[in-house]
């Protein structure tokens, strides 16, 4: 469980939020529940047989109104440091000592900055798999061939930086010094440390990261003698992971899954 107030509003919203962010977290990515993580099985068109229609076109780099300012909880200084440790070294920074710079910090808070998100419309995804025809001798094809089995990713979250807030013993924000930070990260340039406004430092990477994502059932079935794709939502549970409809989610759209409330998602 991570009970935090950003992965709780990121599951209304319909998202997951991944464990460890990563660089190649696409949508119509096809993913596959095993022993309480997610695999990742290939693109869709991986599934396809040859000479097929090409899938939709990812709609790249769109601004995302309800998670353009998003804070977790305070964490006690040594746990937030070993996540800031962490996110730094997944953008080439790793083996850095951070503890000096943050003497007088008693708790430490992330804030998500200029979040984009990359997506393909769930109806679209529809239309191409009732236009293709499904790849049955692929050796991956006894992952995706029943309900509830497999997913396909419709949208996902991802940025270039975050910030940190610093605060003293009292919960006052901390007005810290950066030039220690920046000497640290001197070896790696491809890394901007700033001070932005509230008393947020801010780390900017060169890559983008994905760090959540949303994910329709998607599934095989025979109809007619033929088999087809078919997209949906599971019922009732998932085991070890359970599907709960998103508050955010038209009528006439598969619902997302939610692979676990407060929960970090490790995808493999």
């Amino acid at each position: 469980m991570c009970k935090d107030k950003s992965v709780s509003h990121l599951n209304e919203l319909g998202w997951n939020m991944v464990r460890l962010p990563k660089e190649n977290i696409n949508p119509l990515l096809i993913l596959s529940k095993s022993n309480g993580y997610l695999e990742t099985l290939g693109e869709i068109f991986d599934f396809v047989i040859e000479d097929q229609p090409k899938p939709p076109e990812i709609v790249l780099d769109q601004s995302v109104a309800e998670i353009s300012v998003l804070e977790t909880d305070k964490f006690e200084v040594g746990v937030g440091l070993k996540f800031l440790e962490k996110f730094l070294s997944l953008v080439g920074a790793a083996g850095l000592g951070l503890e000096a710079s943050f003497k007088n910090a008693e708790s430490i808070q992330f804030v998500y900055q200029n979040v984009l998100t990359d997506f393909v419309y769930p109806a679209k995804i529809g239309k191409y798999l009732l236009s293709v025809s499904p790849d049955i001798s692929s050796p991956f094809m006894e992952h995706i061939n029943e309900e509830g089995e497999a997913y396909i990713i419709t949208d996902t979250l991802k940025s270039k930086a975050f910030g940190v807030v610093a605060y003293d013993e009292k919960g006052v924000k901390i007005d810290m010094d950066i030039s220690a930070l920046k000497q640290l990260l001197s070896a790696t340039p491809h890394i901007e440390v700033s001070k932005a406004e509230k008393k947020v430092i801010s780390f900017k990477g060169d890559k983008f990261l994905r760090f959540a994502f949303k994910a329709i059932a998607v599934w095989i079935k025979i109809e007619g003698g033929k088999a087809k794709f078919d997209l949906g939502k599971p019922e009732g549970p998932i085991a070890p992971m359970r599907a709960l409809p998103s508050i955010l989610i038209s009528p006439d759209e598969p619902t997302p899954v939610i692979f676990g409330m407060n929960t970090l998602i490790r995808l493999k």
